[in-house]
This record gives structure tokens, C-alpha cells and sequence, in this order.
């Protein structure tokens, strides 16, 4: 669809798993929060796009079957704009 700018606009939804099994709960959270940090601060503009919106979706940790290791998932909704030109 066209955006604001009135270039071609584009979602990107990405999803990344992380897996403790020493530092347990505490490891995967802390994992989750360094991937929302680093996702919030980096600048995802390329040649002629720009992002308009970044943000984080969903973010659990969770005990595994075994019952000894957690994992992580966070999901974000990225969306770009080509820029007008």
C-alpha cells in the first residue's frame, strides 16, 4: 500500500528465540530485554527506505519440556516507506 510519503509502504514482522538452561528464567528475560533494547536503539533506514514504526509485538519466557531450560521469544512489527523522491 501507499504510505503517507506517498511511497510504496512495507511490514516486516520478525520473530527470534533465545534458550537458557543455566541462567534459567532470569538469563532468558534478560536476553529478551537486550533484543527489545537493541531493536528500539538501531536504525533500520536503508538506501531510499525509511522506517516508520518499530515495535515490539509479543515477549514471554517459558519453561521447556525438559523441565531445566527456559526460552524466550519476542516478535516485532517493523514497518518502511520508500522515500519520496
Amino acid at each position: 500500500p501507499a504510505g503517507a510519503s506517498g511511497g510504496e509502504a512495507h511490514e516486516h514482522r520478525v520473530t527470534l528465540a533465545v534458550s537458557s538452561r543455566h541462567g534459567g528464567l532470569s538469563e532468558a528475560k534478560a536476553a529478551l530485554a537486550a533484543l527489545r533494547r537493541a531493536v528500539e536503539a538501531a536504525d533500520w533506514s536503508g538506501a531510499g527506505r525509511h522506517i516508520v514504526l518499530a515495535y515490539t509485538v509479543y515477549a514471554d519466557a517459558m519453561r521447556q519440556f525438559d523441565r531445566r531450560a527456559f526460552r524466550g521469544i519476542i516478535r516485532f512489527r517493523i514497518i518502511s516507506e520508500e522515500e519520496a523522491g
